[in-house]
């Protein structure tokens, strides 16, 4: 198409909401019905000098000269809609969408740029009858027309947040739902509905809007903190630009438990050589975010911590919810009381309802209602179990109940507050109501930190009845939430009060120490479950359960460590460490090992070669060479002793690899050769590809990327009959560096993509860094250097939150293309360049070195998206 205008451009888009119901609605009306929308839509185009790009059955794409048109023509176009709308029920609704920028017109005729997918995605984000502005067309329009601002808001395909605008005026319909785009921010999403604290929630808005950076939200158990906090961040989501994210702390018990969940909330990872703390202030140093830190009572000692961060970081601020003030020179406590008479009384009836007639709860049994919530003081959590017992119970029934047992059960601590010892009796009343297979489950769930599988319910918790049968009554009584989980199973937990008060009841009933020994070999037998799949074709979903049980693995290692048991913490740190390495968890996996290893004394000799195995591994991986090659060379004598091939021949590479990354290859070659042997003999084919798999690299080490290209290959392709994603990554990846290092950067693309593809289903955060560095030599051998710059600072910024350190070939490929990159940039672009790729999120990073690698350009030519 010709006569498109160029430079700065106003793209609007549009199309017909609801347009297949439509369709089956009317038949051969709706035909009638597009030809007059279309119609409406082409004179208000043609009156406002708009050039129609494309028309794709009920959409439009237009392009506009100024912006004041674009706005103008949609404005038109809706008030059009809207007289005919009244005349006739079934008109059409449009959505409309609008972005101005500066698209490249392509020879063959048509716009190209990441402009398009903006737009499109604004336009999908809006509401039949509704006008979407992005920020940039919003500021040039004004003058003339007025705007309402919803806000930031994540647009599909699309990194940075969108401030989107609705536009006002007469004639113009108003009153929608929120964008159909996510807001950023990870707070949780409650099915129940927020009822009362109104007063509360804008006293907590005002504060957080104005000059207090640290509110501490206070009060007693059960008293509704974490649900207000969550609701005051939501309505507050807007005013951050960075967004508002939870982070629940009721594992937690140090400092170094804070900062962990904090940087797993913001998905930070710890960098090398670096606290973690000073990690997490140097990202959110101009960051506009809200942090709301749940359930900090129980690691008050960290409050400093939370204080440094927020002194170091002037656009943060935080909510935390404690039942204590964390006595912070700059903290603002906010007193949370139980809740007023009538907002109790509507909590309780909201909850109620779903078990009796509303009508019955509002007037047959008002009073009854309000004795109950009166005996129950207010607090939310209380009032939830009583409402939740209507299914069972009668309203006088259980006023009746709460006469019994909270006369018999008010005698806990004299310091303890009266409402909390009101709630202990309410929690007590509801387990008494139990039967025998629910409290043995309830009792058991409570040794689990966030929560338990079905799986692991059914292992740890047998009972007469099916587990999930139970299970579903607990969550039926408001002692249990189910959830689900990253890894799309579902998953049962407790509030943090409630699980305090099944704890406490384990003690008095014999320790828990049942309970706790079935969870941890629940867990042991898990992971040892999932080591040999690590290295499969079901890599991913293995470790997407294991991160989904990562507080629990930390419960039984502390577990079996404090009680001793040297041979189940051997076990359970030996499975783990392949997961810990693909997930970056260097220090963590080091630690645990490394103390396993320690306490070795009558340690099977299996266990305690993977566990030397993994120690060296991620020692080896965080830079510690030393380290690693002793623990090799520990596994080898032991493999030895056991006197199976395959093993010694596992043992004698893994020594070799850190032998080569020290520089000693000579030593190396022969250590990889009688691994080889050992590997042939046993017909250990995973073994002797892994071998292979070194030499390869090894020749790579000696500067002889010729040599090492077959070997590599010969790796790869047997990693791929092992079906080892992994590995197989690995392998791939060093093909393209051996291409690359030849200067053949279009045959390195194809397996770099590949490389790349693996390691981000994994989540190979170690891998993903090197991919990154040769996707960087490979935009510069394709004279794509501000990319090139962008791709280095990425992968930079990527090891840093891994902890890890290139490796030697990948470090010389590293350092020769920025050797090349700052000279031809000169120092400020090479500065801008890298600094913006370290800023790239991860899943930013990888898309880019994607397009790289398989010469794509996105999807600009489908402008329609």
């Amino acid at each position: 198409m010709t006569g498109l205008p160029s430079g700065t451009v106003t793209l609007l888009f549009s199309d017909i909401e609801g347009s297949t119901k439509l369709v089956r609605r009317l038949g051969v009306r709706y035909e009638q019905l597009l030809a007059a929308h279309r119609e409406v839509m082409r004179d208000a185009i043609s009156a406002h000098g708009g050039a129609e790009v494309d028309t794709q059955g009920d959409a439009f794409f237009v392009a506009f000269e100024r912006a004041h048109d674009a706005v103008g023509a949609a404005a038109d176009v809706q008030r059009e809609l809207e007289r005919r709308e009244a005349a006739d029920d079934a008109a059409v609704r449009v959505r409309m969408g609008i972005h101005t920028g500066e698209p490249s017109l392509a020879a063959e005729g048509f716009y190209v740029g990441v402009d398009l997918t903006r737009g499109a995605r604004i336009c999908a984000s809006a509401h039949g009858g509704q006008v979407l502005l992005s920020g940039v067309t919003r500021d040039l329009v004004l003058d003339e027309f007025e705007t309402r601002d919803l806000g930031e808001h994540l647009l599909k395909g699309i990194d940075a947040p969108e401030r989107l605008f609705q536009l006002l005026g007469p004639g113009l319909r108003d009153g929608f739902p929120p964008p159909r785009a996510r807001s950023p921010g990870n707070l949780p999403r409650l099915r129940s509905t927020f009822v009362g604290r109104e007063r509360e929630l804008q006293e907590l808005e005002a504060l957080l809007a104005g000059a207090a950076t640290m509110v501490t939200l206070t009060g007693s158990g059960g008293v509704g903190k974490t649900r207000l906090a969550i609701e005051t961040a939501r309505r507050l989501g807007e005013s951050f630009r960075d967004g508002t994210f939870f982070v629940g702390l009721a594992a937690a018990a140090s400092e170094a438990d804070v900062a962990s969940a904090l940087a797993h909330a913001l998905d930070i990872e710890e960098g090398p050589g670096e606290p973690l703390a000073v990690t997490l202030a140097h990202r959110l140093r101009e960051s506009e975010t809200l942090l709301v830190l749940d359930n900090f009572e129980s690691v008050v000692g960290a409050a400093p911590f939370v204080s440094e961060l927020v002194e170091r970081c002037p656009k943060l601020k935080v909510l935390t919810t404690s039942r204590e003030r964390l006595h912070l020179r700059d903290e603002h406590e906010f007193r949370l009381e139980p809740l007023r008479e009538r907002d109790a009384e509507l909590l309780f009836v909201d909850r109620a309802a779903a078990n009796r007639p509303r009508g019955e709860l509002d007037s047959k049994h008002r009073d009854v209602v309000s004795e109950i919530c009166r005996r129950l003081e207010g607090l939310p959590l209380a009032l939830e179990l009583a409402a939740a017992r209507t299914r069972l119970l009668s309203l006088p029934a259980i006023l009746d109940r709460l006469e019994r047992r909270l006369a018999f059960l008010t005698g806990g601590a004299r310091d303890l507050p009266e409402r909390q010892r009101t709630l202990a009796a309410t929690i007590e009343w509801s387990y008494l109501l139990l039967d025998g297979d629910e409290r043995s489950t309830f009792l058991t769930l409570a040794v689990f930190v966030g929560g338990a599988s079905l799986e692991a319910v059914e292992h740890v918790a047998p009972s007469s009845a099916p587990a999930l049968e139970v299970i579903t009554s607990l969550c039926d009584k408001s002692l249990l939430v189910s959830r689900t989980a990253d890894d799309g199973a579902p998953r049962f937990t407790m509030l943090e009060t409630i699980r305090e008060y099944a704890l406490e009841r384990l003690h008095e009933d014999g320790n828990g120490l049942t309970e706790r020994r079935g969870h941890a070999e629940y867990l042991v037998d898990l992971a040892e479950r999932a080591a040999p799949e690590l290295q499969g074709a079901h890599q991913a979903a293995w470790l997407r359960r294991l991160a989904a049980e990562h507080v629990n693995l930390r419960a039984a290692l502390s577990w079996e460590s404090d009680i001793g048991d040297d041979a189940m913490l051997l076990r359970l740190a030996s499975a783990l460490w392949r997961f810990w390495f693909i997930r970056g968890h260097l220090t963590e996996g080091r630690t645990w090992l490394e103390r396993a290893v320690e306490r070795r004394d009558g340690a099977e000799p299996e266990a305690l070669a993977r566990a030397l195995f993994g120690a060296s591994t991620l020692a080896a991986a965080a830079g510690d060479l030393e380290s690693a090659r002793s623990l090799a060379a520990d596994r080898l004598v032991v493999c030895r002793s056991m006197g199976d091939d395959a093993d010694i021949a596992s043992a004698l590479s893994n020594l070799a690899n850190v032998t080569a990354a020290a520089g000693e290859s000579d030593a190396a070659a022969e250590l990889y050769g009688e691994a080889a042997s050992h590997a042939r003999r046993a017909g250990a084919r995973p073994v002797l590809a892994s071998v292979v798999s070194n030499l390869g690299y090894l020749s790579l080490l000696r500067d002889d990327p010729a040599a090492a290209l077959a070997t590599c290959r010969e790796a790869a392709a047997l990693f791929e009959e092992l079906n080892d994603e992994v590995e197989a990554a690995g392998a791939w990846l060093n093909v393209a560096v051996a291409l690359l290092l030849l200067r053949r950067p279009d045959d390195a693309a194809a397996p770099l993509a590949r490389s790349l593809g693996r390691y981000a289903e994994l989540q190979h955060a170690d891998g993903l860094s090197y991919c990154l560095d040769a996707a960087a030599s490979l935009a510069v051998q394709r004279d794509d250097l501000h990319t090139a710059g962008l791709l280095a600072g990425a992968a930079g910024a990527a090891r840093i939150r891994t902890q890890g350190l290139p490796p030697p070939v990948e470090r010389r490929l590293r350092e020769q293309a920025l050797a090349e990159i700052e000279p031809a940039l000169g120092p400020d672009a090479y500065a801008s360049a890298t600094r913006e790729g370290e800023a790239l999120p991860l899943t930013a990073a990888v898309a880019a070195a994607q397009t790289i690698a398989t010469g794509t350009r996105g999807a600009a030519q489908q402008p329609l998206l």
